[in-house]
């Protein structure tokens, strides 16, 4: 019994310094990123910082389902919109409810758009990286190719039904609130970013 209380506390504390540590480099990394452009380093800790377990063991237990109290433009809302071409490069038609027609629809859908978005996010993490090894270089290129294709296969069916559509392009787009804790107290709207952009060509042999 006296074993397994050990190992039990042993585990606590595990899991909260591990938690801790996320938290507190996730924060200050974010902090350094967004205004200053640089990584937060702080000598004799930086070994603390999360590696690549880290993610997973999160997953495993649990505890990767909030978003993060970082409180720095956080962006809350994400969506895919395409954009149809024809042969001159002029828009003929575009597209962001994807033939959703209820809102419950179009909500899981733009719950997708965040997904690719964390997808994307952590590939760009991997890709950061300095590992050679033949299994994890196909790791991050097998990510990257499932992000190619799940934007290609947004707009794929109605470009092929668009006569006219010789191109297709599909953004995804972040609203990202004004930065709570500036001075600057105004009525501004949220910006609208594009985070993320594909272009593909539409072969005439598939329509």
């Amino acid at each position: 019994m006296k074993l397994r209380k050990i190992a039990t506390l042993i585990f606590v504390i595990f899991h909260l310094v591990t938690i801790f540590s996320q938290g507190f480099w996730s924060t200050f990394d974010k902090y350094m990123d967004v205004y200053h452009d640089e990584q937060f380093s702080i000598p004799y800790l930086n070994w603390t910082r999360p590696t690549q377990i880290v993610p997973m063991y999160y997953t495993l237990t649990g505890t990767d389902t909030g978003y993060g109290f970082y409180g720095i433009k956080a962006s809350t809302h994400k969506y895919l919109q395409v954009t149809y071409l024809n042969d001159q490069g002029e828009v003929i038609d575009k597209d962001r409810t994807h033939g959703f027609e209820t809102r419950n629809g179009l909500a899981r859908f733009e719950g997708y758009a965040s997904h690719l978005a964390n997808y994307i996010a952590d590939t760009d993490y991997l890709q950061k990286e300095a590992v050679t090894d033949t299994a994890f270089v196909r790791l991050v290129e097998f990510r990257n190719n499932y992000a190619e294709k799940s934007f290609k296969w947004v707009g794929f069916n109605k470009a092929q039904k668009l006569k006219e559509c010789a191109s297709y392009n599909v953004e995804l787009y972040s609203i990202v609130p004004n930065d709570i804790w500036s001075d600057n107290k105004t009525n501004e709207k949220p910006r609208i970013n594009v985070v993320h952009k594909y272009d593909f060509p539409v072969l005439e042999e598939s329509k």
